[in-house]
């Protein structure tokens, strides 16, 4: 009784042995996935770290492009209110120059009338002494 209570021991005692070795070999695989796991998991910190840092230089450059586009639209307001206004000036000196050509043309217009007027009076001036001297003559 003896040697099969102690052939069950050691029955028993190699069924916890290979329990054991089953247990280690799990051990073993389970510590083999946690490392695995933990080094997709830096991997995965690396990578959003990375994607952070490219979103902040994203946005930082995004502002920056905001900024520009906000300086070239006050440059272009600026552009067409001095256009605006140099047109307006290009218009002022043109109607007056306009204006001075038509007071140029009518004193040019006056000239040639009071020319005309006295070429007629010069060409009627000796009819006009001739009948002057007839007029003083019957008076006489």
């Amino acid at each position: 009784a003896a040697a099969t209570a102690a052939a069950a021991a050691k029955g028993g005692l190699l069924a916890v042995e290979s329990n054991l070795t089953a247990a280690t070999t799990f051990k073993v695989q389970q510590a083999a996935t946690l490392a695995a796991s933990k080094k997709k998991l830096r991997d995965v910190e690396k990578r959003h770290a990375a994607t952070t840092n490219e979103n902040v230089d994203l946005k930082r450059r995004l502002k920056a492009t905001q900024d520009a586009n906000a300086d070239l639209k006050t440059k272009l307001e600026k552009a067409e209110a001095s256009k605006k206004s140099a047109n307006d000036a290009y218009r002022r000196v043109k109607e007056q120059l306009n204006g001075t050509e038509r007071e140029a043309a009518a004193r040019e217009r006056d000239r040639a009338d009071r020319a005309a007027s006295a070429g007629k009076k010069a060409e009627a001036a000796p009819f006009a002494a001739a009948a002057a001297a007839k007029t003083l003559a019957r008076k006489a």
